[in-house]
């Protein structure tokens, strides 16, 4: 039996500037250098939030305070083994990060302008303007 995969991603936008949130991989994980959204796997007990909330805390060091949320994107691979879910998160302003080893830096950008090579399914994603739009408008 094949073992399905679960992983969520969140892309904080700041209330303040309308900018929002990316991380870049370090040299140590796949996809090196790419730029990405906070997240990652989320474990079989845990919910989509819970396992949400704790690859944000592991990754930026807390939790940000949250306006609200929404989905955002699904991902579904065609054996339909790994799944990925992206939210976006508002929060009240940018903030800094305290990043942990899988990532080298953070970057507040327009959704417009975003950094640089990104991750190839966050770029696929962002590639739909409606997705774009929808950013926007959140």
């Amino acid at each position: 039996m094949t073992r399905k995969l679960r992983s969520a991603g969140a892309l904080f936008k700041a209330e303040d500037t309308n900018r929002v949130l990316f991380v870049q991989r370090s040299l140590k994980k796949t996809f090196p250098h790419k730029w990405e959204f906070i997240g990652g796997k989320i474990y079989p007990s845990e919910s989509l939030t819970d396992g949400l909330q704790r690859e944000i805390i592991e990754e930026i060091g807390f939790l940000p305070e949250i306006i609200n949320n929404a989905p955002l994107n699904c991902f579904l691979s065609e054996d339909k083994n790994f799944k990925y879910v992206s939210v976006i998160i508002k929060t009240p302003r940018e903030f800094i990060p305290q990043l942990n080893s899988e990532h080298t830096g953070y970057a507040w950008v327009d959704i417009q302008k975003p950094p640089y090579p990104l991750h190839i399914r966050i770029k696929e994603m962002l590639d739909a303007n409606l997705i774009k739009e929808s950013i926007e408008k959140f």
